[in-house]
């Protein structure tokens, strides 16, 4: 293993979880965040390790990172967006209402509230 490699290898290793733990949460799926933190180790050692220095390559690793974090938040809010458009009082709301978000919005805040009073 070159110096190269052991320095991506330590800096993968001790900012993983952190990179799990603090920038990947919170998760609308669960293990999602470990997913993008292993595929994150992944390109890591796959890309920053063709670098010249160690200095390029742990530069390489953030740049990698923060390439992660963006997929992993379009992926996350994707992910939300579906669930919020199925569930029940959202659809109810949104028939009833269409595109008036205001409305929307009120509808589903009432049906929840008068679920919860319901016990349900």
């Amino acid at each position: 293993m070159s110096t190269i490699e052991f320095a991506l290898t330590c800096f993968s290793e001790i900012h993983e979880v952190g990179f799990r733990k603090s920038d990947l949460l919170p998760e609308n799926e669960p293990g999602l965040a470990d997913q993008y933190a292993e595929q994150w180790k992944r390109n890591v050692m796959r890309v920053c390790s063709a670098e010249k220095s160690k200095k390029a390559a742990l530069d390489c690793a953030v740049l990698q990172k923060g390439g992660t974090k963006v997929v992993y938040d379009e992926k996350n809010a994707d992910i939300a967006r579906k669930a919020v458009s199925e569930d029940p009082i959202f659809q109810f709301c949104r028939k009833a209402f269409g595109d008036y978000w205001e409305g929307v919005e009120d509808c589903v805040k009432k049906q929840k509230a008068a679920k919860r009073r319901l016990g349900q």
